[in-house]
């Protein structure tokens, strides 16, 4: 449904011609560090040039796009509780530490973002090994209200913002490979079903 909707409203007129070449969904924060450019992803131009497509990583994220915010020390000393996460235990968590102080910056030049959106942000640190840029998306709390239809939005914030990271990459020519074609490869977790709880 997530990907029909899209499409949909894809048809809409874009600056510049833009292609998602593939959505990968991970099932672990592993996907942190996922290497993307040991597989053989490349595409032809128009010119018959072989390309290789933006890798993208979607970070599921909290509205005030800070991490997430407990180790397991920090809750043990404040009394752990059922259902807590730890950093390490989730992509936004993985994303900013890899990220360091440089993603932490740019990102609160950006927050506070509202439920269902999504934000781009540059790959920095460890990150930029695997990655381009970085979709940051924030997905809704499990059984809140319309849920379901946030989820959805989220889901399509996350996909936009990687075309205008293509369209982007195509005129800036400071993030990572030269000339940097307009194909996508985002690689995404199951956005909510971690510290969110969604199914």
């Amino acid at each position: 449904a997530v990907m029909a909707t899209w499409l949909t409203r894809l048809r809409r007129p874009r600056p510049s011609s833009a292609c998602l070449r593939s959505v990968v969904v991970g099932l672990t924060p592993d996907i942190v560090a996922l290497h993307t450019a040991d597989e053989v992803d490349t595409a032809e131009d128009s010119r018959g040039n072989g390309v290789v497509p933006l890798r993208v990583l979607c970070v599921p994220a909290n509205e005030r796009l800070e991490g997430t915010l407990f180790t397991p020390s920090e809750a043990a000393a404040a009394g752990h509780r059922p259902g807590i996460v730890y950093a390490e235990q989730t992509v936004d968590g993985q994303a900013h530490a890899a990220g360091g102080l440089a993603l932490q910056k740019e990102l609160k030049t950006l927050a506070p973002i509202d439920t269902g959106t999504a934000v781009l942000t540059g790959a920095y640190g460890g990150l930029s090994v695997a990655y381009d840029r970085c979709v940051h998306a924030v997905p809704p709390f499990f059984g809140s209200s319309d849920w379901e239809e946030r989820l959805v939005e989220t889901w399509i914030a996350a996909l936009d913002c990687s075309l205008e990271a293509a369209l982007t990459a195509r005129t800036d020519s400071s993030w990572g490979q030269d000339p940097m074609p307009g194909l996508v490869r985002l690689v995404a977790p199951l956005i909510g079903a971690g510290a969110r709880n969604v199914p």
